[in-house]
């Protein structure tokens, strides 16, 4: 049996072996890696090690602010009670393991975003400075404040990981929270991780460590709901935008910080005042969302659940429910072109027949009879049998444009820019509401 030292040499020793495995260049490398000269300092003591840590630094040696918080926190703790100092370096080890099981990098980017619901916003230069000077240096520290930090941090980094990895247990949350409310934040949560913009899991860490101190927040689950519900309608806006995530990240941290230990009631305030200066980063950029959404989503590389989910945001008219079994439907088919007899050029077409404007939903049976028939015949077995009122309108306001010689000028492309406007809208005016 492997122990956790180990663990590490083995999974580093598997990756160096696949790294070598895939070289394209293998003399060039040997030729670099014999020339590379290596130092080993070997240390008698582990308090020598920390003060040899320190010293490397001071060098201007770049070292993470993990790294550079390990070696502090350990070193400090072996100063003030050298007998507790295995206790520590197995509570870290325990949180170093759970992000080299998943991924490491984030390491960094959660001691940060952990900092913003503790502190505030603290940038990632300054990021240990401040760690050292309110925690670790901070006037009258003892062990078990350290010992504090240590297990907030082992706490934290769990939610961190089960919201980066989409991985979310009810039961860690509230096993009454409404079952609709639930799905919708294991589905939404699942698709903020596919925008990749992380300096949302700030927020959402400081959300679900709200809720864990206060439990009328995830009793029911509406309002939790309808945060991520909120984060996600300003992420996706963001994505297909050119609003720079340094324009909103102090916002972030200040929520983060904010919310802690306040009122149910002010907590909802605070939140609602949050989304409302989100909404006014967004204003203004329906055209610009438009556009870069219909040029940028294609069905057959992107997430086909986000595109689903979309396209029910663009079909659903209020009062409406989503049909049950729905499918994705191409309205020109993707194979057997030669039924759209009036297009010019199918080989362009066919590259087209992916995007946003060519897509709608259909319930399942529906889908299998509208199969690959023209536009008129999909019509009449299909489009107008729909739940979906946008559907049975398709013929009206696209069935001359989809029948043209050119149907990706005059119906795919302008279509895709509707979708994009309907769903701006949406999202826009939820997240000021």
């Amino acid at each position: 049996m492997l122990d956790d030292s180990q663990k590490i040499l083995f999974a580093s020793f598997t990756a160096i072996k696949k790294f070598c495995n895939e070289l394209s260049d293998v003399d060039n490398f040997i030729e670099k890696f014999v020339s590379l000269e290596f130092v080993v300092i070997v240390s008698p003591s582990d308090e020598d090690a920390y003060q040899l840590f320190e010293g490397l630094n001071s060098t201007g040696l770049s070292l993470s602010a993990v790294e550079l918080t390990k070696n502090s926190i350990l070193g400090k703790i072996k100063n003030l009670d050298s007998s507790r100092i295995g206790e520590a370096v197995n509570i870290w080890t325990s949180i170093e393991k759970s992000f080299e099981d998943t991924n490491i990098i984030w390491f960094n980017k959660f001691l940060r975003h952990q900092w913003f619901s503790r502190n505030g916003y603290v940038n990632n230069a300054n990021l240990f400075r401040d760690i050292k000077s309110e925690i670790i240096n901070k006037n009258g520290i003892i062990v078990n404040d350290l010992f504090g930090y240590l297990e907030e941090l082992k706490k934290d980094s769990l939610i961190y990981i089960s919201l980066r990895t989409a991985n979310l247990s009810k039961s860690d949350y509230n096993s009454k929270m409404h079952v609709t409310a639930w799905d919708s934040v294991l589905k939404l949560i699942n698709f903020i991780e596919k925008l990749g913009l992380d300096q949302v899991y700030s927020v959402l860490l400081a959300l679900c460590k709200y809720g864990k101190s206060e439990s009328e927040y995830f009793k029911r689950g509406d309002t939790f709901q309808k945060h991520i519900e909120k984060l996600w309608q300003f992420l996706l806006i963001v994505k297909y935008t050119k609003i720079s995530p340094a324009s909103f990240e102090k916002d972030f941290s200040e929520i983060c910080k904010n919310v802690q230990g306040k009122p149910y009631n002010e907590f909802k305030i605070l939140m609602q005042d949050f989304f409302i200066k989100l909404s006014s980063k967004v204003s203004g950029l329906q055209e610009d969302f438009s556009i870069n959404l219909n040029e940028s989503v294609d069905y057959s590389i992107d997430d086909k659940g986000i595109i689903k989910f979309l396209l029910e945001e663009y079909l659903l008219t209020e009062g409406e429910g989503s049909d049950n079994d729905i499918e994705m439907e191409h309205i020109v088919p993707e194979n057997n072109l030669d039924e759209w007899t009036n297009v010019i050029d199918k080989g362009s077409l066919s590259l087209c027949v992916e995007k946003l404007g060519n897509l709608t939903l259909l319930r399942d049976t529906l889908n299998r009879d509208a199969g690959h028939k023209n536009f008129d015949e999909k019509e009449r077995s299909a489009y107008s049998k729909s739940r979906f009122t946008v559907n049975n309108k398709l013929k009206d306001e696209w069935g001359e444009k989809f029948n043209s010689p050119n149907p990706l000028v005059e119906a795919i492309n302008p279509r895709g820019l509707l979708i994009g406007r309907v769903v701006y809208n949406t999202y826009y005016t939820n997240l000021s509401n």
